[in-house]
């Protein structure tokens, strides 16, 4: 059963290194939401696992009750069938939060670029180097 597991990526979202230039920001928020998709379908793998589980485990039940091995262990099956049933409602849920928060992260990165992308533009085309903040800020004024 875990040999058909894939370890995610150990690098799978960019980790923020404060560079707020647009085109970073851009990289990185389009990074998370590739990323939110990414564990969203393995979420749903998951869950179709759980749910496989679940019904080899309500059928080991029933075998073990056709076998008269005793009621504690069809109590006990069944108990791990109701409980990987559980599982798979939750990873259900948290699979739709995953795409929920992969939408999010794609409206976001959207958002910015309606805002910034024209800046960046004007200020990536130009020859001299824009003050940083701050730079016209005097002290005390």
């Amino acid at each position: 059963m875990s040999d058909d597991l894939v370890p995610a990526p150990k690098h799978s979202v960019t980790p923020t290194d404060s560079d707020h230039r647009y085109k970073a920001i851009q990289h990185q928020l389009g990074a998370l939401a590739r990323a939110l998709d990414g564990c969203e379908e393995r979420l749903q793998q998951l869950k179709r696992r759980k749910n496989t589980n679940a019904g080899r485990s309500e059928q080991l039940a029933a075998d073990i009750a056709h076998a008269d091995l005793g009621e504690q262990h069809v109590e006990r099956q069944n108990l791990v069938s109701v409980a990987l049933d559980g599982a798979s409602v939750e990873v259900s849920m948290l699979a739709d939060m995953a795409g929920d928060l992969a939408a999010d992260a794609e409206a976001a990165r959207r958002r910015h670029a309606e805002l910034y992308e024209d800046l960046d533009t004007i200020r990536s085309g130009r020859p001299d180097k824009t003050p940083k903040p701050g730079f016209f800020v005097r002290p005390g004024g």
